[in-house]
């Protein structure tokens, strides 16, 4: 199973990578593409030995984040923003599951800013739960307070069962 994820993983970045090559319509689905495989390299993708750490045992979050470095000056060119939200937020899990807090903020208080520009509840529930999260790693409790309680308010009615896009239920994670 891990030896045909790798194999397809890895066929599949060539592809985009390849597409990338010149301005074409195409990138935008590439980049998508992208953003998307990112998120299923941490499922499938063992490391062979190389960048596992005792927190990521096959270093995929390692490569997760080598994609999303990747995507994220594309989506800036593209002016894609809520593709770049969207690598923003990923980027701000890989950050914060590795324990780089201070990146981890960074980058999920740009995707915040991207996501309230855009008025996209849904990346703005994501980027607030990441951003809790690395807030309350860092000691912070009353900002990370501040963004659970934003994301339960906005969450209310049929909203509290809505996942956007994560494995987890927002509502939960932050009640």
């Amino acid at each position: 199973g891990y030896l045909v994820g790798t194999i397809l993983f890895a066929s599949l970045i060539g592809l985009i990578v390849a597409m990338f090559g010149g301005l074409r319509p195409t990138r935008a689905a590439a980049l998508g593409l992208a953003v998307g495989l990112a998120g299923v390299a941490l499922l499938v993708m063992p490391s062979g030995g190389s960048g596992a750490t005792a927190v990521d045992p096959l270093g995929a979050l390692g490569r997760m984040l080598d994609t999303l470095h990747k995507a994220e000056p594309v989506a800036e060119a593209l002016g894609d923003q809520r593709r770049l939200g969207r690598v923003l937020a990923h980027m701000t899990y890989c950050f914060w599951f590795m324990s780089d807090l201070d990146h981890a903020l960074k980058s999920g208080q740009r995707a915040l800013t991207v996501a309230s520009g855009l008025g996209d509840l849904g990346l703005e529930v994501v980027s607030n739960v990441r951003l809790g999260q690395t807030y309350f790693l860092m000691g912070e409790y009353r900002r990370a307070i501040d963004g659970f309680r934003w994301t339960v308010n906005a969450l209310k009615g049929e909203l509290a069962f809505e996942r956007f896009g994560a494995p987890w239920l927002p509502a939960a994670v932050c009640g």
